[in-house]
């Protein structure tokens, strides 16, 4: 994407300096020591005799020329905001990422929080009923984290 923004910008200069080339209306011309001819739109300093100013009549900006820099500032008007926007959305999508991951570790830590727990008690053989005496909260806890931990982390 930069190497479009760069070159956006590369065209909307070259546009803006041949139209600010145009309007320009005295061109000066002078010769140096060496004989050598130069032009330029200031005179050189402390050349006087040897100066000549040169008026150029320039016609009037072409108006497709006009239509098609407006139609670039446009487009990269354009352009510059679909960028953020992307940006944006990106950045956006990265936090949500990192909340996602901070919640999944968390849950991960419960879960093994109570498989330790589970490690610590004794063995114990279930009742008649199938029912252990007395760590059936724990275990259901150890369930919810399991499921919490699947639901969160999956994807």
């Amino acid at each position: 994407m930069n190497s479009g923004i760069l070159l956006l910008t590369a065209v909307l200069m070259s546009a803006a300096l041949a139209l600010g080339a145009a309007q320009a209306d005295t061109v000066y011309r002078w010769v140096d020591r060496n004989g050598q001819v130069h032009y330029s739109q200031t005179p050189p300093p402390g050349a006087r005799g040897r100066v000549k100013a040169i008026h150029v009549n320039v016609p009037p900006p072409d108006a497709a020329m006009l239509r098609q820099v407006h139609g670039l500032e446009k487009f990269a008007k354009a352009y510059r905001k679909t960028h953020r926007r992307q940006a944006a959305k990106a950045e956006k999508q990265a936090e949500k990422q990192a909340r996602k991951q901070q919640r999944c570790a968390a849950a991960r830590t419960r879960l093994r929080r109570y498989l330790a727990a589970h490690a610590v008690l004794p063995q114990v053989t279930a009742n008649a009923m199938g029912y252990y005496p007395y760590n059936t909260a724990l275990i259901r806890a150890r369930q919810r984290a399991e499921e919490t931990a699947r639901r969160i982390c999956k994807g």
